[in-house]
């Protein structure tokens, strides 16, 4: 069966604790959230390859015949696996990016044209083709909330159908998830794109994004926690840009330079998600968890204030929120980027409010959402889709 269009979203992510340790083996909790990103896959007769990311301003355009000329300078195997620095040279000579730095539409271009190469010539039809594809994100770009791996997931799954190497699904099929084999295939093409942007991930991000719900990390295994839990959160945007390669090199670095010092530190952030992993998965009144989270979020903040990862705007952040007692702490890489605090019940609606809008007026952007939510689905519904029109699937 011949697909037309198909739309996929996936969850953005919030790491609740673990950053930076999970890099080295140690546990790390996340969580989907309910802010998603998603992307339409039209196959077109145009001879043309079209990305648009609205969020980005991007709407490039390749001929057929360049991407071609482009996919005969790598092999099939070299594709499918772990992409290496000659993969990520070739990719950035074909988009003229010369910059060790790359500025997060040229990281999008790079993800998209790693990502199509790779699982076309790998699939059974081995030829490119023509098509459009349309990205609409709600997720705000590079803060660490997954916004790459969340693409990235989606780009996976609607080529991975597109080329028939997953299952096949349509709004008329009984089912709109896919398999757990399938799933794990999205999960790992996703993560080969992430590491050809961010050079060493852990792979939590691309995971949770895949997957949804709650689950601890460690050492490559997933596990899902054994209580299903929804928090409200208060994310705030510093707005601040950041490079995720640069800050998980830095604090390798940092490793090799003291690395007993590091070692410490990464086995009490290890302790602090293990403590938050046995508080989480317990049937415990909120008025008893909230404050136990909030003292580990706190541990862990400073933990990885330790390691470098923090910003003068995260600790801004973190000293406005005091005055209204709540407890934040960077997630993701930091350097900038996203913090979050756990609005507990005993925050007032007037008390949320207030510091909503101190933070907004301090310049950063705060805004209240829910952990937890559904991974990577096929969109079969108008109310599912954000772009004007549904096309058929």
């Amino acid at each position: 069966m011949v697909m037309d269009s198909i739309t996929v979203s996936a969850p953005g992510k919030l790491i609740l604790f673990g950053e930076h340790a999970v890099v080295y083996g140690k546990m790390a909790i996340s969580s989907s959230l309910n802010m998603r990103s998603f992307v339409r896959l039209t196959p077109s007769d145009t001879g043309m390859v079209q990305v648009s990311i609205s969020a980005l301003e991007i709407n490039k355009t390749w001929s057929l015949k360049d991407l071609k000329k482009l996919s005969e300078e790598f092999t099939a195997d070299e594709l499918a696996q772990r992409p290496t620095a000659t993969v990520l040279k070739r990719l950035k000579s074909f988009l003229d990016i010369t910059s060790d730095s790359m500025t997060s539409k040229q990281m999008f271009m790079i993800l998209f044209l790693y990502l199509y190469l790779a699982i076309c010539i790998n699939s059974s039809q081995k030829e490119l083709p023509s098509i459009q594809i349309a990205i609409i994100a709600e997720l705000p770009i590079g803060a660490g909330l997954g916004s790459s791996a969340c693409v990235a997931v989606c780009l996976s799954a609607a080529l991975l159908q597109q080329q028939q190497m997953i299952t096949h699904l349509h709004k008329n099929t009984l089912s709109h998830h896919w398999t757990l084999e399938d799933l794990k295939k999205i999960d790992a093409w996703a993560f080969r794109s992430e590491c050809i942007i961010h050079g060493t991930p852990s792979g939590i991000d691309n995971t949770i994004c895949t997957f949804g719900g709650a689950v601890t990390y460690e050492n490559g295994k997933i596990q899902p926690l054994q209580r299903n839990f929804k928090l409200n959160v208060l994310i705030i945007n510093t707005k601040v840009q950041r490079s995720t390669r640069k800050l998980v090199e830095g604090v390798k670095q940092k490793m090799a330079k003291y690395p007993e010092v590091m070692q410490k530190i990464m086995d009490v952030i290890h302790g602090i998600s293990l403590k938050s992993c046995e508080i989480l998965n317990e049937e415990i009144h909120e008025d008893e968890l909230y404050p136990v989270l909030e003292e580990l979020i706190d541990l862990n903040h400073c933990q990885l204030a330790a390691l470098g990862v923090s910003h003068p705007s995260l600790e801004y952040i973190r000293y406005i929120l005091h005055e209204f007692s709540l407890t934040a702490k960077l997630t993701g890489a930091g350097g900038g980027g996203c913090a979050f605090a756990i609005l507990n019940s005993g925050v007032s609606e007037n008390q949320k409010l207030a510091a909503i809008q101190k933070l907004n007026e301090s310049g950063f952007h705060a805004f209240e959402t829910i952990l937890g939510g559904q991974g990577v689905k096929l969109c079969t519904s108008v109310d599912e889709n954000p772009f004007t029109e549904l096309t058929d699937i």
